[in-house]
């Protein structure tokens, strides 16, 4: 069942994966990875280092399989397939296959999930890497289980490895603390859980430095309109109204009947071997979220997709749900929900424009299509660099062989920054000697360049409105 919903998950997050174009931080991935490894690591003592093991992984991966989006998203599509099979092991380990099964096909088709499975960036790995090693911690405080050998020492290294793989898979080790204590009072537990947690927090200490050192990279998060109340309980997890209503109904009814089940057992009075699965899911899901809601009020931090690895836990929850009502019938309904409400979201996200607006790829097929070896490209400079369209002339080199990026002084893999450096707009005069024809990509409704140019004796011949994007095509007055 396991493989099954974890191949299915995988196609699920896959399929269409190529139909958006590249967005900034995509770009940010992509160029970071295919820099020479000379360039890469002094730039993650600048920048990024958060996410340094991923550039690393996918420099190797582009060398073997190339940079289109299909190919940079696939291991988004492949980790959302292992989060899926995970999930359903750790719903049969705890309550059965009959939660699993359910649990696993919500995980499939849940809309943060599937979203950043079409993601060249590293949340879909976080998400895998907080089942999985919860899985291990699962395994490990389970007195039923023969003892592991070396496992605490293993789940320290996973504890390490999660971290490389993204910095706030650290809050794992808050949940597991929590669950730990409700399963045992043991001493010995308690020190072996401890001394695993110290192990990976040591060996992760570097990038824990550095995130440090760099956290104003993160300072644009300050005045993010994704802590408002509608965006979390709609988008963090669940992508559109309809979807999220079912979701919080069935969240709500399966805390509802863990409580009155937990009344009549006196469930928090004893420890319980195993865990107890309503309790893993509640921990996982709303202890994360709580913790950096109120940290962001302080350093701001909060960015729904950083709590991707949370995800799973909503799936386990769902699964729950799901699996209450006694005829089959009803819970396969209840399934049928879930998968409908959560199609327009997958839908939306494999939109031709679906990563932030981005029109980069349709950018560089316009300019590709209709400029001649020689001409010059400008790309608007007055917007945050995630958003600059300029990374489109790096994405999609093909579309510009011939073209002359005018404003370009060094190019990215010469610097210790993510992005290229650039000439001012007064230095266009004297960089544009000999040219007839310029292209100019502006932001729409943005006259950018134009009057530079106009002073220059080019005049505008054509503009081209795409779906952010202005193209303007200037020739030079042979008067």
């Amino acid at each position: 069942m396991a493989v099954g919903l974890g191949v299915a998950g995988a196609a699920v997050a896959a399929i269409g994966s190529w139909n958006p174009s590249f967005w900034g931080d995509e770009a940010a991935s992509v160029m970071s990875a295919t820099r020479p490894l000379s360039s890469l690591l002094p730039m993650l003592v600048n920048i990024d280092a958060v996410h340094g093991a991923y550039y690393l992984f996918l420099h190797g991966w582009i060398l073997l399989f190339g940079a289109s989006e299909f190919a940079t998203r696939l291991p988004s599509a492949l980790a959302a397939g292992i989060t899926v099979a995970g999930v359903t092991l750790l719903a049969a380990r705890l309550n059965g296959t009959r939660v699993a099964l359910f649990a696993g096909i919500t995980c499939a088709v849940l809309p943060r999930l599937t979203l950043m499975g079409t993601e060249t960036r590293p949340y879909a790995i976080s998400a895998a890497c907080a089942v999985w090693l919860t899985l291990l911690f699962v395994r490990l405080i389970d007195d039923g289980m023969p003892p592991l050998r070396r496992g605490w020492l293993l789940y320290g290294i996973g504890v390490a490895l999660s971290i490389y793989a993204f910095l706030y898979l650290a809050l794992m080790l808050l949940v597991h603390l929590i669950i730990l204590l409700s399963v045992t009072r043991s001493r010995s537990t308690l020190r072996s859980f401890a001394r695993a947690a110290g192990i990976g927090l040591a060996i992760a200490l570097p990038v824990i430095v550095l995130a440090i050192i760099q956290r104003n990279q993160v300072s644009f998060l300050e005045n993010t309109t994704q802590t408002r109340i509608d965006r979390l309980l709609v988008e963090q997890w669940f992508g559109n109204d309809w979807f999220a209503a079912l979701a919080w109904l069935l969240i709500a009814a399966v805390i509802g009947a863990g409580v009155s089940s937990a009344r009549d057992r006196s469930w928090f009075l004893a420890p319980r071997h195993p865990p107890d699965l309503l309790l893993v899911a509640f921990c996982w899901l709303f202890v994360p979220w709580v913790v950096l809601l109120l940290l962001h009020s302080v350093i701001p931090l909060y960015s729904m997709r950083y709590l991707t690895f949370t995800a799973p836990a909503a799936a386990l929850l769902i699964g729950m749900a799901v699996a209450i009502p006694s005829r089959r019938f009803a819970s396969w309904l209840l399934v049928a929900a879930v998968i409908g409400t959560s199609l327009p979201s997958w839908v939306q996200q494999r939109e031709p424009h679906a990563k932030n607006g981005s029109d980069w790829r349709q950018v560089a097929a316009t300019i590709g299509a209709s400029a001649s070896t020689g001409d010059a490209v400008l790309f608007q400079d007055q917007l945050r660099s995630s958003l600059k369209a300029r990374s489109a002339w790096h994405l999609y080199p093909d579309h510009f062989a011939g073209l002359h990026d005018v404003l370009l002084d060094q190019p990215y893999h010469r610097t210790t920054w993510l992005w290229d450096d650039t000439h001012r707009i007064n230095e266009l005069p004297d960089r544009i000697t000999g040219i007839d024809r310029v292209w100019v990509v502006n932001d729409r409704g943005s006259r950018w360049a134009i009057e530079e140019l106009e002073q220059l004796d080019f005049s505008v011949v054509r503009s081209r409105e795409l779906h952010r994007t202005t193209i303007h095509e200037l020739i030079r007055s042979t008067d």
